[in-house]
């Protein structure tokens, strides 16, 4: 059976740990003579994760096991999340969608949310949007409500990849984004009797 990617982790056990980290794409030169900065902000901003499964029985470790196996290094991708945000701070009432085609930037314009909510979403929430290959994960960056229309113009970073469809339901309960393996190696430490431990790092892949 051909393997389509991305990929899903199991979702038990949680991990042990997960270190997140937001990159953005911005050069600062100083210079020489003045030591004025020079700052150049560029679109690309990306995700890169390192998660960390502490020892477990082989028979609840190989399902993970499979996973990295079957994702043939980099060439693969999966889902996943930040796991300390799977559920969010805000209220999230509602059936939040895209409102409007063809929108960029760090400003994502939504509608559905219960008409008058406030704090629908608390700055540290994680949305996702899309499925598939272009499932992506962004953080809300400040606090959200909804006016009362049940309309909301939510902050996010990074900035959006694709403009998504009017009507695109809004992800806020266990959101994901698609990373790869951060190297072709992949490896799992093995420990008498039967236990295992699994450690990866990844990035966002678009």
């Amino acid at each position: 059976m051909a393997v389509v990617f991305p990929l899903t982790f199991p979702t038990y056990p949680e991990p042990a740990e997960a270190t997140v980290e937001p990159n953005d794409s911005v050069a600062a030169l100083a210079s020489i003579f003045t030591g004025q900065e020079d700052i150049q902000e560029h679109q690309g901003g990306f995700w890169t994760l390192s998660v960390t499964w502490d020892l477990m029985h082989w028979e609840e470790a190989a399902p993970f096991v499979a996973v990295l196996t079957k994702l043939r290094g980099m060439g693969g991708t999966f889902l996943f999340g930040d796991p300390i945000t799977a559920q969010p701070l805000g209220n999230a009432v509602g059936a939040p969608v895209v409102d409007g085609f063809g929108q960029t930037g760090l400003e994502l314009l939504t509608r559905g949310w219960n008409p008058g909510a406030p704090d629908v979403l608390k700055a540290g929430d994680n949305i996702q949007i899309g499925t598939g290959a272009q499932t992506r994960l962004h953080k809300v960056v400040a606090d959200a409500s909804a006016d009362a229309g049940g309309l909301v113009t939510l902050d996010i970073w990074p900035r959006l990849r694709e403009s998504p469809a009017d009507g695109t339901a809004i992800v806020t309960q266990n959101p994901l984004g698609t990373f790869r393996l951060a190297s072709n190696a992949r490896a799992w430490r093995e420990v008498a009797p039967k236990l295992v431990s699994i450690q990866f790092e990844a990035r966002e892949a678009f």
